[in-house]
């Protein structure tokens, strides 16, 4: 059974909570900052060295300045960052290091898997630990510990990064996966009745700013029955074989559809 509860604020932190950062303003921040966000809101960021970050929802970021460029990421984040000279950038997620100088990519704790999720859109990059992986554009893979590394197709590495965009791209993925993702970017809790559905492999495409939208195409992908129900102002979703639970129409309380929200580092 899978219940994974969600909300609907972002949080900044930078050692103190700060609000509405405009990108006119010239702000001293520390050395080290710290940016998060809850289920259905992401953060766009722009690092002082002109790196772009896009924050998935339930994910939180650690920013350390020095002579290596250091984040320490906790979820998902888009990576688009910028060349400097002699200065790498380095994304830290539990024992694996990901090692980048300029391209862009989405990497991603795969709790299904029990890896990091390394999707390179441009550039290459190197991740591991003791042993990292030459990874090059198109390519994906799930760093699993210090040596193993499973690689998926040239090609598929854009579906991971099309959250950004507003959808959320599914290929031959695990239903477990499809239910996790879903529970993050909506304040939505999954109970599926029967485990074996939780394994099954489905391919679709969903709008990530709409949950009714969402919604509707899972039940699709899905052929199964969901009966939608409300506890306090939390939606849950009961998912059953379609002989064992009629469907009900969610209430529109539950729709989410503005859920955009950026922050831009300036100055140093």
């Amino acid at each position: 059974m899978l219940g994974v509860r969600a909300g609907i604020v972002i949080v900044a932190l930078v050692v103190i909570i700060a609000v509405g950062v405009r990108v006119s303003d010239r702000v001293a921040y520390p050395s080290s900052r710290r940016y998060a966000t809850v289920a259905g809101q992401i953060a766009a960021l722009t690092l002082t060295d002109g790196t772009h970050i896009t924050l998935a929802p339930r994910s939180r970021l650690d920013v350390l300045d020095g002579d290596t460029r250091n984040v320490t990421l906790v979820g998902e984040a888009y990576f688009d960052v910028q060349q400097t000279t002699g200065r790498p950038f380095v994304v830290h997620t539990g024992t694996i290091q990901t090692r980048v100088l300029g391209t862009s990519f989405d990497i991603a704790t795969d709790a299904v898997r029990g890896a990091v999720r390394v999707a390179v859109v441009s550039g290459k990059v190197s991740s591991g630990g003791i042993h990292p992986a030459i990874l090059t554009a198109g390519t994906v893979a799930h760093v699993t510990d210090s040596t193993a590394v499973d690689v998926a197709p040239a090609g598929t590495a854009a579906q991971y990064s099309s959250w950004t965009s507003g959808r959320l791209m599914f290929r031959n993925a695990p239903v477990e996966e499809i239910l996790a993702t879903l529970s993050r970017w909506y304040d939505v809790d999954f109970h599926v009745s029967d485990s074996t559905l939780l394994q099954r492999h489905v391919t679709g495409i969903f709008d990530a700013k709409s949950q009714a939208d969402a919604l509707t195409a899972l039940k699709g992908v899905l052929d199964a029955a969901m009966t939608y129900q409300h506890n306090g102002d939390r939606l849950v979703i009961l998912i059953r074989p379609l002989d064992a639970q009629s469907i009900r129409v969610p209430n529109k309380k539950a729709v989410r559809d503005s859920f955009m929200h950026s922050q831009t580092e300036v100055g140093r």
